[in-house]
């Protein structure tokens, strides 16, 4: 009765190995992967690594150059804000920070101005890095800057002895 042809006839036509005829490839290589010949470029920010270090060596060397200058009388402060009203700005501590870090003293630097050791630790490298999509927007790149600088106002103001915790 052909019975068994038949379920040898279905059997090829199932199970992991089965591609219809028009699937089939003609030649072995058809099923190998294709790798290009052409030589994969790094992403862009790469290409800009010796502008960042460039950056970080001037900021160590200012930091270095800043920590070894020894002035007799400093001025009473450099902040027009905190010499006109005595109330610190959110910038304050940037040059004790800076000084600080050219001596190597991290810990006096964070004291002095988290915000400009995080600037001076951060703001070479952002010429590297791709923009977030994030930042295009305005009113977010605002906020986060306007919530930074509250954020850095309230510490001057608590180390100076203005408010307290």
């Amino acid at each position: 009765m052909g019975g068994s042809a038949d379920v040898r006839k279905r059997a090829g036509k199932c199970g992991p190995d089965y591609r219809p005829d028009n699937l089939r490839p003609e030649r072995v290589s058809d099923t190998l992967p294709v790798v290009s010949a052409e030589p994969v470029a790094p992403p862009r920010h790469f290409g800009r690594m010796p502008i960042v270090a460039g950056r970080y060596l001037a900021v160590g060397i200012l930091a270095v150059g800043l920590s070894a200058v020894h002035l007799k009388h400093r001025p009473a402060s450099l902040c027009i804000l905190r010499s006109v009203t005595g109330i610190p700005c959110p910038f304050c501590g940037g040059t004790t920070a800076a000084v600080d870090l050219g001596r190597g003293q991290v810990a006096g630097a964070l004291r002095a101005s988290p915000l400009a050791v995080s600037l001076l630790a951060l703001g070479p490298l952002l010429a590297a890095l791709p923009r977030p999509r994030w930042w295009a927007d305005r009113r977010t790149r605002w906020t986060i800057v306007i919530g930074l600088l509250t954020v850095s106002e309230v510490w001057e103001l608590a180390r100076f002895g203005i408010i307290t915790h």
